[in-house]
């Protein structure tokens, strides 16, 4: 049985998440042409209760993933076949030990969001070796954002896909629109090595905890909403968002 750690198992994305073809939403932004993918990828990943770590993905040119590295350590894994695009914007994959993923990019196809059924989650950005050489400040997360979100059910099909954005304050509350539309909320801590910010959120659905993923260039964010009375994944809401 595989373990549900991404560095460990290496389930990129929710099982059928970003595999299945998405119902009619609200937003097209998974419009455009899919993006060649080949390079070396490099960010942040984190399951629902360990410190983030630095992570590396490599795609040769016939869209294989050869080599996947997490805190520096090869993982051995790799992708059976090339990557393939489910949606313009949307990817799917299956690696050596039979883990079936993906991954989100954003318009620019220079940086990607992930999820896994274990609630690992993460950030990767194109070209980067891994989370800013710099590190991050608390400050990085101000200014707006904007893109869009996704939100599965149980059995982690994809059942909306919505515009999203988002305004982050100086005293680092923030607000927003996304598919219940306005929210609000405030940034209480973050990974100064890593760039992930936590906080909480509360719109007229309801309210729980988020937590936002920034790339190495600090333009990009991957952000996951959830309302623990519905539990993961069905009170989860998952962005990928551009400064």
């Amino acid at each position: 049985m595989k373990s549900h750690k991404f560095w460990q198992g290496m389930a990129l994305a929710c099982l059928s998440l970003f595999l299945t073809a998405c119902p009619d939403s609200s937003s097209d932004s998974d419009g455009g042409t899919p993006h060649t993918l080949a390079g070396s990828w490099g960010g942040t990943i984190k399951d629902s209760t360990a410190a983030p770590l630095p992570l590396q993905i490599t795609i040769d040119n016939s869209g294989k993933i050869t080599n996947i590295t997490v805190d520096g350590a090869n993982t051995g894994l790799s992708s059976i076949a090339s990557v393939t695009a489910e949606g313009n914007n949307i990817y799917g994959f299956e690696l050596n030990d039979g883990t079936i993923g993906g991954f989100i990019v954003d318009s620019s196809g220079q940086h990607a969001g992930f999820l896994d059924d274990g609630f690992t989650f993460g950030v990767v950005q194109k070209g980067a070796p891994g989370p800013a050489g710099g590190g991050y400040v608390n400050t990085d997360i101000i200014g707006s954002w904007s893109g869009y979100g996704v939100t599965i059910d149980s059995a982690f099909n994809i059942t909306n896909v919505f515009n999203s954005t988002g305004t982050v304050a100086s005293n680092f509350s923030f607000s927003g629109n996304g598919l219940n539309g306005t929210f609000t909320g405030n940034f209480a801590s973050f990974y100064s090595t890593n760039g992930v910010y936590l906080g909480t959120w509360s719109d007229t659905s309801g309210s729980g905890d988020l937590q936002a993923f920034l790339s190495a260039d600090k333009t990009f964010a991957a952000t996951w909403a959830c309302d623990w009375t519905y539990g993961f994944p069905d009170g989860c809401s998952f962005s990928a968002w551009n400064r």
